[in-house]
């Protein structure tokens, strides 16, 4: 009886994660965006939303990609179970033109990019992203050089 109950918790958890984000028309199986321009997965990253979301973050399980005009940064499968995207806030799709800012800075852990943009209700959301190619994501962004700041400038 311990071995179901064992497991009954968990596998419920991950049926309800399931569910909800199937009701939400986000996807479970998801590995990488097919004919994007840019794609880097293992992507590590976390959102600026809350300090939960500082905390938590995502290590080696992100896809960054670009899209035709969207920008598509989500945890690949399973690290879309379990509700973490949405307790960690590590779900954003958004259009290119709403990229306000894209700061690349050098410190302790790494090269960061720090992006901000406006998300579908207008508000300006904010997320630091881990990237190998840096440079390559913004540059298809296709988007004037302005978007990008230099740290300390």
């Amino acid at each position: 009886m311990s071995f179901i109950s064992t497991w009954a918790w968990p596998l419920a958890v991950i049926g309800g994660s399931v569910a909800y984000r199937k009701a939400r028309g986000k996807p479970v199986l998801f590995f990488g965006v097919p004919g994007a321009s840019f794609q880097e997965r293992n992507a590590s990253g976390h959102s600026k939303s809350s300090l939960l979301s500082r905390l938590g973050g995502a290590s080696n399980c992100l896809v960054v990609a670009v899209v035709r005009d969207r920008v598509v940064i989500r945890p690949w499968f399973p690290f879309t179970l379990m509700f973490l995207p949405e307790i960690y806030n590590l779900e954003f799709e958004f259009r290119v033109q709403d990229v306000v800012n894209a700061t690349p800075v050098k410190s302790v852990f790494g090269n960061r990019l720090d992006l901000s943009f406006r998300n579908s209700a207008g508000e300006t959301e904010a997320v630091a992203l881990y990237l190998r190619n840096p440079d390559r994501f913004v540059e298809s962004l296709g988007r004037p050089a302005s978007i990008v700041a230099v740290a300390g400038a």
